[in-house]
């Protein structure tokens, strides 16, 4: 009986290095099959294809421009009830106060409070 138990274990090591070198051998043809076409496409790509260089800063000046312009801007929200009237009301107030032309305290002064 000892002798069976043998034999079963050699055939399951036996299938299983039949199924890892199948998934071996799979794999490898599977991964050539993608590598191929991947790299035909590497060397259609010319100069022309390339991104433009850009200099330090042009992007941020783009994105800049394109803040001022508005052209990129979401829709315009409406401003809803008591927010409204409290905005509406923090704004006429404004007005009452004149804006002085030089301020007298010193921020330090400001900040000792």
């Amino acid at each position: 009986m000892p002798t069976l138990s043998i034999q079963r274990r050699h055939l399951m090591t036996s299938t299983c290095y039949v199924l890892l070198l199948f998934l071996v051998v799979f794999t490898a043809l599977h991964a050539t099959s993608y590598a191929q076409p991947l790299q035909n496409n590497l060397t259609q790509i010319t100069e022309d294809d390339a991104p433009a260089k850009r200099r330090v800063g042009e992007t941020t000046t783009s994105l800049l421009h394109t803040q001022v312009a508005g052209s990129m801007a979401g829709p315009a929200l409406p401003m809803l009830g008591p927010t409204a009237n409290l905005s509406w009301q923090r704004y006429l107030e404004s007005y009452k106060h004149p804006i002085p032309e030089n301020f007298t305290r010193r921020l330090e002064e400001v900040r000792n409070r």
